[in-house]
């Protein structure tokens, strides 16, 4: 500002004449020097207002004892200054001073040149439209310095909180007891967890990637090729399940039950798949060694049941007592049932699909029914249970006597075993045009949901019966599906509980009479 007024001064040296002048200029040099030497940011900012008001003193003697109007256009910067620092304070005191001081200096009724007026009015206004635009300039710079801290602030926590979210993630993925990789939509592997990372060392010795070397099917035996592996299938966007084996035969190898999702981005747009490899090797191991222990057995019992049967069948043909030959009648079709379930037992184990070996025929329902409930009276009678049956002899259906007999017989058996004592057993048994229905209601104390939904189930027995005196496998109604699904029927169970079971078997086939 000095060197302004130094400018203008130039033009009129006369001015310098003036003792006001003189002082005017004196004042504005301490001012400058004020600002260089004084350490301002230690002292309030209240005494900041030393400087602009002091340069307004300056300018205003020296406009006033020069009665040179250009000075007046010095009033701009410490306006400015004003107005930045101190808002609506400012404002005032920049339209104010300029005001004051030459009405202090001559007074209001000398108020009436035009240069005074210029000095009192124009360039106030002047100043003043100065000061506020200068001031809403500053609210505006203001706002938006805080909006973009504000904004800053928020991508500074937005960028926290995705880091903390990946590292919970990352957390999450090397916690959890499953291996877990990921593909992008090319099929490139991303993402790899230390679980499936240690799956492919503890089988393959390396873990470079997300393919193991050798991989098998669920029988443990037949080499997958390289477009049917679980890996490249996942990468192809393949999200079917499946159960694998890795590892060669004889080494080191693992069961994995595989599946995959695929991953969306913001927008429900497909951008990658995560494969989930659980190990099930203990679980497979376990399945298989049980399969195998039934299957043994199965076939151990086979010998002793056959040699059994040959010196029953000698003892039959031999000239004995009717009394005698009834009985060894019994044993032998009871030892021809046993086998028969020994190879349902090995069946069940192995997998093997008997639908051909059944021999279906035209055959009354009832002549299939009653024999079984007169085999289980005493069983019944033991146990105070009463057994019941409605059905008519004209009701008749396309099956193998000899297997639906064994559908019934475990149906029965289970109805009698699990049956309240004092209770009762109810077997119906009804037909139309397009089917044959059975159902066997006991009185018992039911089952859970979740018990019905397992209730088909190869070995299953329910907690109550695992913990009871009743004898079981929990073969019975398996192999008792698998009988009627070889018919072309369906069996199912429904319960009422704290009331009854009922078995329920459809068996598909055109009502006949039976004459």
């Amino acid at each position: 500002m000095l060197c302004l007024a130094g400018v203008i001064t130039v033009a009129n040296l006369r001015i310098l004449a003036s003792p006001m002048v003189l002082a005017g200029y004196a004042l504005l040099g301490a001012l400058t020097a004020a600002t260089v030497l004084v350490e301002w940011s230690r002292m309030p900012k209240s005494a900041l207002l030393i400087i602009p008001l002091g340069d307004i003193l300056a300018i205003a003697l020296t406009t006033f004892s020069s009665g040179t109007v250009a000075f007046s256009l010095l009033y701009t910067l410490p306006v400015i200054w004003l107005a930045t620092h101190f808002r609506l304070l400012g404002v005032v005191l920049s339209v104010i001073l300029p005001t004051v001081f030459p009405i202090a200096r001559v007074g209001i009724s000398r108020i009436d040149s035009g240069t005074m007026i210029t000095q009192v009015v124009v360039i106030p206004v002047g100043l003043g439209l100065v000061a506020v635009t200068v001031y809403l300039s500053r609210r505006r710079v203001d706002a938006q310095r805080t909006l973009l801290r504000r904004q800053a602030e928020a991508s500074r926590q937005a960028e926290a909180q995705g880091r903390r979210h990946e590292d919970y993630l990352d957390a999450t993925l090397e916690a959890v007891g499953f291996g877990i990789v990921t593909f992008d939509l090319e099929g490139r592997p991303g993402l790899i967890n230390t679980v499936y990372r240690k799956m492919r060392l503890h089988v393959d010795g390396r873990a470079d990637g997300p393919e193991f070397c050798e991989v098998y099917a669920a029988d443990g035996f037949t080499l997958l090729p390289e477009a049917e592996r679980p890996a490249r299938r996942a990468a192809d966007g393949d999200l079917r399940e499946t159960v694998v084996w890795v590892g060669p035969p004889g080494g080191v190898r693992l069961a994995l039950a595989v599946s995959a999702r695929r991953t969306y981005d913001l927008a429900g747009r497909a951008d990658g798949v995560v494969m989930i490899s659980r190990d099930v090797t203990s679980e497979r191991l376990a399945v298989r060694a049980r399969d195998d222990l039934v299957a043994m057995v199965s076939h151990e019992l086979r010998t002793p049941l056959t040699a059994i049967i040959g010196y029953l069948d000698l003892a039959l043909d031999s000239d004995i007592e009717d009394t005698t030959r009834s009985m060894l009648s019994v044993a032998a079709t009871s030892a021809q049932r046993i086998i028969a379930l020994t190879n349902d037992f090995r069946a069940a184990a192995l997998g093997i699909d008997n639908a051909a070996d059944l021999e279906r025929r035209r055959t009354a329902v009832g002549e299939i029914i009653e024999p079984a409930v007169a085999a289980f009276a005493p069983v019944a009678e033991s146990r105070e249970v009463s057994v019941r049956l409605d059905c008519a002899p004209r009701i008749a259906a396309y099956v193998d006597k000899f297997r639906l007999r064994q559908v019934i017989d475990n149906i029965l058996s289970n109805a009698i075993k699990y049956c309240r004592r004092g209770g009762g057993v109810c077997i119906r048994v009804g037909q139309d045009e397009r089917e044959t229905v059975i159902t066997i209601t006991n009185g018992s104390d039911g089952l859970t949901d979740a018990e019905l939904a397992r209730i088909f189930d190869r070995f299953y027995r329910t907690d109550k019966a695992r913990r009871s005196d009743v004898d079981g496998s929990g073969l019975g109604l398996a192999i008792s599906r698998d009988i009627v699904s070889r018919h072309g029927g369906r069996i199912a169970a429904t319960s009422v509980l704290n009331q009854s079971v009922t078995l329920t078997v459809t068996l598909p086939h055109p009502a006949e009479d039976v004459s």
